[in-house]
């Protein structure tokens, strides 16, 4: 497009000159001489006024010939026919006769012999017969005692450019004689100063083409610099790239259509960062909503499934219980395997209802003030005849730093803690309690054990509801897979950073608690 705009426009004004130039120099040879001849057969008569004025007998009769001469630049033949002709001569006659004209003033020489005896003899005859004048045109010379006629003769010559054109003027004698007048100019000064002037005008159209070059340079530039600017800007436009804009301080038409560029630009840009944030949110709705439906459909089947096996073996001994050769101490033993399993369906509902009421912000996080030592001491104190039982070594570590918390929702999250890690402690059968400073106003409590590692594919599933790393394990204690979706809904609520990773010797569960006061305040 650079190129191409600003070549065309280059061309076009040239063009537009070079034409202009043809065209004046094929009109100066066509047109301009008629337009010559006829300006100067107007300034012939008005260089005859003055010369009618003057008289023969004038001592500055000459002089002022000279004079009207050099102003009007033409020539100047005053003839004088002293005797009437004979109206029976011929003018072959009339060529050999020396006395029938004399010059009082010219140039003998500039128009041939023959030619002024012709205008003489012609001019005797009209007047004589009362005919029209054959060689020239008549012109009105402002003076009925004056003759004038106009006239264009060829002279015969070998050179044509010596030509006559001019104002051939009869006034008669006080003695029947005749006065001519010759106002002449030659073809070859007509054809002189067209040449002249054709040449002036190639020179002059040279040095305007060379200086329309170089303001053509200049207007071209500024003239497409800007719709450049729009067709570079609109190309950004159409690639979504909203952040260059048009700068044209001009107040004319491309200016206007500059800023609407950028008016159109800006309003793009707003309406599709709108629709990507609308798409944005229809995208997050919708995976949000999917992620829901199948967490919901994954929730159905799996409480179905944990509740399939307690309700079958409730079922099959209830039917047994009916058998009537039943030994009293197998029906107490079925009794108690009903009663076990009918608390495991009642802990599983008792779970899933504690999660869903957090998840749906029905319980009420009370915050308040107490020792992190303080939830870890009365914690552990509920554990202390299972960890006699397991024989487990409890190792607790932990500053008596004031916390900002839910005390009821944290003993919930440690218990949980606890008992999947007694739950999945082996040998040396260590449980480690610590904290630790992580920043100025955060402490963090680490739960560790000594066991097998979990691994890293069921790391991501840990905090699932309903996940189970060991299946046939965790059915063997009663669990059901929840304590860490509970834990997990708690932090959330809490807004606690939280996570599990293995060590060298187990498994440690760690989650952040805000501390009551900044370190640099305590």
């Amino acid at each position: 497009m650079k190129s191409s705009l600003r070549s065309k426009l280059f061309l076009l004004t040239y063009g537009i000159i070079l034409s202009f130039i043809a065209g004046l120099i094929i009109f100066n040879n066509s047109i301009l001489k008629n337009y010559y001849i006829y300006r100067k057969n107007e300034i012939f008569v008005d260089a005859f006024t003055e010369v009618k004025r003057l008289s023969l007998n004038d001592e500055t009769f000459d002089n002022e010939l000279l004079r009207i001469e050099s102003k009007y630049n033409i020539s100047i033949q005053v003839i004088s026919q002293d005797e009437a002709i004979n109206p029976n001569i011929t003018i072959e006659d009339l060529e050999n006769d020396d006395s029938l004209y004399e010059f009082a003033y010219g140039n003998p020489y500039l128009i041939p012999r023959q030619e002024v005896i012709n205008f003489i003899y012609q001019y005797n005859q009209a007047t004589e017969n009362s005919e029209s004048f054959p060689i020239g045109k008549r012109t009105d010379i402002g003076d009925s005692s004056y003759d004038g006629f106009l006239f264009d003769i060829e002279t015969n010559n070998l050179d044509e450019s010596a030509d006559l054109i001019g104002l051939f003027v009869a006034t008669e004698t006080e003695n029947d004689g005749y006065l001519f007048y010759f106002n002449t100019i030659t073809s070859q000064s007509i054809d002189e100063n067209i040449w002249i002037f054709n040449s002036f005008t190639i020179v002059v159209g040279m040095l305007f083409m060379v200086l329309s070059a170089i303001l053509m340079y200049f207007v071209s530039y500024r003239f497409t610099n800007p719709i450049l600017q729009i067709s570079k800007v609109a190309d950004e436009i159409a690639n979504l790239n909203f952040s260059n804009k048009v700068e044209i301080p001009n107040e004319d038409e491309i200016g206007q259509l500059g800023k609407s560029i950028n008016l159109m630009s800006d309003e793009l840009k707003t309406t599709i960062d709108e629709l990507q944030v609308s798409n944005k949110r229809l995208a997050e709705e919708i995976l949000y909503k999917n992620k829901v439906d199948k967490m919901r459909k994954d929730f159905i089947a799996s409480a179905s499934h944990e509740l399939k096996t307690p309700l079958s073996l409730i079922m099959g001994y209830t039917e047994a219980l009916k058998l009537e050769d039943v030994k009293e101490e197998d029906r107490l033993a079925y009794l108690e395997i009903i009663i076990d399993e009918t608390n495991k369906m009642n802990k599983l509902v008792r779970e899933m209802l504690n999660i869903s009421q957090i998840e749906r912000g029905i319980i009420t996080i009370n915050k308040t003030e107490f020792s992190v030592k303080t939830l870890v001491d009365k914690t552990v104190k509920l554990f202390s005849l299972i960890f006699k039982e397991h024989n487990i070594n409890l190792n607790i570590d932990v500053e008596d730093m004031k916390i900002v918390s839910d005390f009821e929702q944290l003993q919930t999250v440690l218990i949980n803690f606890l008992n999947n890690s007694i739950n999945h402690i082996k040998e040396p059968k260590r449980l480690t309690i610590k904290s630790e400073i992580v920043s100025n106003s955060k402490i963090r409590l680490f739960i560790n054990n000594t066991g097998e590692k979990i691994a890293e594919e069921d790391m991501e599933n840990l905090w699932e509801s309903f996940y189970k790393v060991d299946k046939a394990r965790t059915r063997s204690y009663g669990g059901h897979g929840l304590g860490l979706a509970i834990c997990k809904s708690i932090f959330d609520a809490l807004d606690y950073k939280y996570g599990a990773k293995n060590t060298d010797e187990g498994v440690s569960f760690y989650f952040d608690i805000d501390l009551a006061k900044p370190i640099e305040e305590a």
